[in-house]
């Protein structure tokens, strides 16, 4: 080969030795560009979803909070909400606005960011932002919406529902589509009671007379869950609720009645300082009980005696226009004994002719003590009845709806010391009511703003 050729050759060679250089080079950028870019949206992605998981932490920390202290809010730091109806978009400025505001500390530091929660006084409602990596620097914010009831419900399944022994004397009836009757504590059955439904005990069972019993009769049977019977647990979760708002009522020991507006029964604003001589919508304090004595039944709403027992007499209410009220009497824990809280007052005695039906939600009488009723064959009360230790039923009330008692337990100066109905008392069943007991909270919605 002339030299010629050669240097010819080496120029050619050269050349391709620089474009596999320029070409290796040029995919080691594109390489980079590639990772760097991959890394950066794995980078994104990951505070997406690490500002996401902030946000769900901070309304699930807010629920246990409310979940022991039903009226922690924000209010004293972020502003309260506006009142009315707000359209989403309003809603969502408002919200964004509060953010924006908010000072550093209602800022919460959680690992991967920083977490601001917004729980409004006037609303079931929690709103939550998740910053990532924090809020000054935020690279990623996500805010989460999540509406919640504060409480449980609990739709009794029989007629009659004793936690403790039960007595069942006279000639009662027990009527409407599954009307039956249960205890989980031992049944005593004589006379002649008439029961649509099933007849069964946890406990033992002993029968003389003739009842008439149109399902199966049994006892040994499995106990039946019977939820607490706690007014206290009533007032925390629906007593501030704009849904009973200027209709519900705290009867005070001191013969006040106070709007439902503090952080306690008997805590709020004063409407009648004293109901001792002057009724309050019908209401007078009698000694150790709120009483009604009248027959005026326009006075609708729910009345809370903290406290103190309640004892109608009067005939409020008619069969056309019945008294829509809830009752509900507050006992005092004065000690223990066998494991049972000895308690001091809070019973409700219904003696009287009212006509009257639940205003909560199905609720009509609440014992924090015991429950009694009696009255005449024109008397009416419809909805679940219900006492924390027993109840006594007798004469010949015409009653709709349940009656239940949890506990065994009772405390001595009650109004009974075992579950009882006798009499010609009559109980129509009601499948579809339920009420507020326990105290769970509720998520009803969950979306992202």
């Amino acid at each position: 080969m002339s030299p010629r050729a050669r240097r010819r050759q080496r120029g050619t060679g050269l050349i391709l030795v620089l474009g596999i250089g320029l070409l290796v080079m040029g995919m080691a950028a594109l390489a980079h560009f590639m990772f760097k870019t991959a890394l950066n949206t794995s980078g994104r992605h990951l505070a997406t979803e690490q500002s996401l998981h902030l946000a769900e932490q901070g309304v699930d920390e807010t629920i246990a909070i409310i979940d022991g202290n039903p009226f922690f809010n924000t209010d004293a730091t972020l502003g309260a909400m506006p009142g009315g109806d707000l359209t989403p978009a309003q809603e969502e400025t408002w919200v964004r606005a509060v953010l924006a505001a908010a000072p550093a500390s209602a800022v919460q530091t959680a690992p991967g960011g920083q977490v601001i929660t917004i729980k409004p006084s006037n609303r079931y409602v929690i709103y939550s932002a998740g910053y990532v990596p924090s809020r000054a620097a935020a690279r990623r914010v996500r805010v989460v919406k999540s509406e919640y009831l504060p409480e449980s419900t609990f739709s009794p399944a029989h007629a009659l529902l004793a936690g403790g022994d039960l007595t069942v004397s006279g000639n009662p009836t027990v009527s409407g589509l599954g009307g039956s009757v249960h205890t989980n504590g031992n049944l005593m059955i004589s006379g002649s009671p008439s029961v649509a439904g099933d007849v069964t005990a946890a406990g033992t069972m002993s029968q003389s007379g003739s009842p008439i019993v149109g399902g199966i009769k049994a006892a040994g049977v499995p106990a039946v869950d019977i939820p607490s019977i706690d007014p206290r647990t009533v007032w925390n979760r629906h007593a501030r609720s704009p849904r009973y708002a200027g209709n519900w009522w705290d009867l005070c020991p001191d013969g006040s009645v106070r709007l439902p507006d503090g952080t306690a029964p008997c805590g709020g604003s004063v409407v009648a300082a004293s109901a001792t001589t002057t009724a309050f919508r019908g209401w007078r304090l009698s000694g150790s009980a709120w009483t009604v004595s009248g027959n005026d039944g326009s006075f609708h709403g729910i009345y809370y005696a903290y406290q103190r027992d309640i004892r109608v007499s009067g005939m409020p209410g008619s069969s056309g226009t019945p008294w829509r009220a809830t009752l509900i009497a507050e006992a005092q824990e004065t000690g223990a004994s066998g494991g049972c809280s000895v308690l001091s007052r809070g019973d409700v005695d219904i003696s009287g002719n009212a006509r009257m039906t639940g205003f909560l939600e199905g609720l009509s009488l609440m014992a924090g003590r015991d429950l009694k009723i009696s009255g005449t064959p024109s008397q009416g009360l419809a909805g679940v009845m219900a006492a924390h230790e027993q109840f006594a039923v007798s004469g010949t009330p015409n009653l709709i709806g349940s009656i239940i008692a949890e506990a065994e337990c009772d405390s001595a100066g009650s109004l009974t010391h075992a579950s009882s109905v006798s009499g010609n008392m009559s109980v129509t069943y009601d499948s579809d009511l339920e009420i507020p007991a326990g105290d769970e909270v509720r998520t009803t919605l969950w979306l992202e703003l």
